[in-house]
């Protein structure tokens, strides 16, 4: 298993830009807190299942990080009853840290997890998610690299191979 590894590098002006538009969409933001509110504080308005489980999220969480939400809960009937979303392929635990990252900027990733939030980042147009999977795949192939030089091993180059036509 590898070392669970938590994302705290600055934000990137997308997810500034997210964090921005969550912060102007809720209205009870208490005035003490400097960074994104505690998940406890935000109104739970729609109720998304994920493979079968049922979580409660905020509405303006989704849709200010997420173009997929946006356009599926702008399309929603407004109604007194809570909104209900279906994600039948998004696995729980996969929704729940990438609805954590919407709630902090966080996103905990390690050799195991990134590439699937990478997929579900993508599938959800979260770019922000996205931009932080990248950035770790990117730090763990220069760490890699890094090691290989240390080590003195050198970088395989790839071959070409020219196949004769038949003729």
């Amino acid at each position: 298993m590898s070392p669970l590894v938590l994302l705290s590098a600055p934000p990137s002006p997308i997810s500034i830009s997210c964090q921005t538009m969550l912060h102007s969409s809720l209205s009870s933001w208490p005035s003490s807190s400097p960074g994104v509110p505690p998940v406890t504080e935000l109104t739970m308005d729609i109720i998304v299942t994920a493979s079968g489980t049922p979580i409660a999220c905020n509405k303006a969480a989704l849709t200010a990080c997420s173009g997929y939400f946006s356009t599926q809960l702008c399309l929603a009937p407004v109604s007194a009853a809570p909104l209900r979303l279906e994600l039948p392929t998004v696995p729980a635990e996969v929704f729940r840290s990438l609805l954590l990252f919407m709630y902090t900027g966080r996103l905990e990733l390690t050799t195991d997890t990134v590439y699937t939030m990478f997929w579900y980042s993508q599938m959800l147009q979260i770019p922000s998610a996205v931009l932080k999977c990248s950035q770790y795949i990117s730090d763990k192939l220069s760490e890699a690299r890094a090691a290989k030089k240390e080590t003195g091993a050198e970088e395989a180059k790839p071959s070409t191979v020219v196949e004769p036509i038949a003729r």
